[in-house]
């Protein structure tokens, strides 16, 4: 039983080839044509460059700006015509603004597709640093703030240390009751605790303000050598696939119809 299937399966597929090589001019002209006017088409599409550019945002004590707000400023219609103006950009608006999210890091990268090599890299220039700019605004204010906070905290520890130090003084060149003693031990005990959490929380805000990070461009674009679209090859090979498949479906409905009219005729007769 499995034999027979087996040899109807493989008499079907040389029937099947048979009728391709019977048919191969009807398969070739399909599949020549489709390319060919795959070809034309293709070349004579107008030409999209893209210049890209990484974007790093600003960081004090924590980011300045998330990663999605970022993005929604970027993509703005406001941030591109602010750019295009800022930098004297008289050029409709960029044919696509793409971000991509460097995972792990405060990265973004953008990405500007426009028709001409050299004003992509200028419109992505435009945007990247207008966001820097604004983003400059951001990160001074709130740097501004933490140096006040410093300033403030070291402003009482020096109150303290002052504090710490009378009452060592008092205590070491006074003779005072137990009780007088016992309550200035507690107190010059409760100014050491108190300076020594100053001391840490100094610790802690100088490192925040050694890590801030201002909003730059931590890499510049530069101009494409190539357009991304259209994509020659890939249409071309589409094409060629595409256009062998209808080739071959053309051979079949050919031999189909062709059967058709002989067997008509021959009922006819």
């Amino acid at each position: 039983m499995n034999n027979q299937q087996y040899a109807g399966d493989e008499i079907d597929l040389r029937d099947y080839i048979k009728v391709i090589i019977k048919r191969k001019k009807v398969v070739l002209f399909i599949f020549s044509i489709g390319v060919i006017i795959t070809t034309i088409v293709t070349f004579l599409m107008p030409k999209t460059y893209e210049a890209s550019t990484i974007i790093s945002i600003g960081n004090v004590a924590g980011a300045l700006i998330s990663k999605p707000e970022a993005i929604q400023v970027l993509k703005s219609k406001k941030m591109l015509s602010s750019a295009l103006r800022k930098f004297n950009l008289n050029v409709a608006g960029p044919e696509k603004i793409n971000l991509e999210d460097i995972t792990g890091t405060n990265l973004l990268r953008l990405k500007i597709e426009y028709d001409d090599p050299d004003l992509a890299v200028k419109i992505c220039e435009a945007i990247a640093n207008s966001f820097i700019s604004k983003g400059k605004d951001i990160y001074d204010r709130n740097f501004s703030l933490l140096n006040e906070k410093m300033g403030d905290l070291k402003q009482r520890e020096r109150i303290i240390k002052k504090e710490i130090k009378r009452l060592n003084q008092k205590i070491s060149t006074h003779q005072m009751e137990d009780f007088d003693s016992l309550h200035l031990q507690d107190t010059l005990l409760s100014y050491e605790n108190t300076y020594a959490g100053l001391n840490d929380k100094i610790y802690l805000l100088k490192n925040k303000l050694i890590n801030s990070k201002e909003f730059e461009l931590f890499e510049s674009p530069s101009k494409p050598k190539s357009p991304i679209k259209p994509n020659k090859k890939l249409n071309i090979a589409v094409s060629a696939v595409s256009g062998l498949m209808l080739g071959i479906f053309g051979a079949f409905f050919q031999e189909y119809w062709e059967k058709g009219k002989v067997k008509k005729s021959r009922q006819k007769s």
